[in-house]
């Protein structure tokens, strides 16, 4: 890498100890997990996009916050697109995870008790999902 290189990636990234962070300001996502009261958890399997973060990897239904849309929505809104139905009630919100990629996001992660019958799941994006 050549000197003039250096403040191109320095103007866009922060760096920090162990990595360098981008500086975009991050969106913000809801994620549902999806459980059944015998304690098993529904999970997806990513779409494989070399641009998609944790391309073909294992995790919760959800999806960016669309402008306007409140969390309670998104999180309405989400399983309805990928699974093609509610799956049951939206609970408290959990907790918060902030993923500092190279598209940041700030994640909410909410709880779910899905109390539709597994056939009324019907895949609408990734490749897979189990229980």
């Amino acid at each position: 890498m050549t000197s003039s290189a250096i403040p191109a990636i320095t103007s866009s990234f922060i760096l920090s100890d162990l990595f360098l962070l981008p500086t975009t300001v991050p969106t913000h996502s809801v994620k549902a997990l999806i459980y059944r009261p015998n304690g098993r958890m529904l999970l997806q399997q990513r779409d494989d996009k070399p641009d998609l973060p944790f391309a073909g990897k294992w995790t919760f239904f959800g999806g960016q916050i669309e402008p306007g849309e409140n969390l309670v929505d998104a999180l309405r809104r989400e399983p309805l697109e990928e699974l093609g139905c509610l799956p049951g009630v939206p609970g408290d919100e959990l907790f918060q995870w902030d993923w500092y990629g190279l598209q940041p996001a700030h994640n909410h992660y909410f709880s779910v008790r899905c109390d539709v019958p597994d056939e009324a799941l019907v895949l609408n994006e990734g490749q897979a999902m189990g229980w």
